[in-house]
């Protein structure tokens, strides 16, 4: 969801002139850009892929924070607990 949202921002902020428009030389199809925001300029497709690219590593960010990270303390606390003993 978060790539559409970028891709339309983006496509409004060039509207608006606030951003510069350089466009691709592809023809996308008019539903691509009211459904998945995807229009053939660099800024936009820029915007979903940084966007798409924040998303999956917020992701693996989160799934190494909830589980990676627990065990690894968990197994170091066990070796420490073995040494000590």
């Amino acid at each position: 969801m978060p790539a559409p949202v970028a891709g339309q921002t983006a496509r409004t902020l060039q509207g608006v002139g606030w951003l510069a428009i350089s466009p691709l030389a592809v023809e996308l199809p008019f539903w691509a850009g009211t459904w998945l925001g995807l229009f053939p300029t660099w800024q936009t497709l820029g915007a979903q892929a940084l966007a798409a690219a924040f998303v999956i590593g917020s992701y693996f960010a989160a799934e190494y924070v909830r589980i990676k990270r627990p065990r690894r303390l968990a197994a170091a606390r066990r070796v420490d607990a073995q040494v000590s003993s």
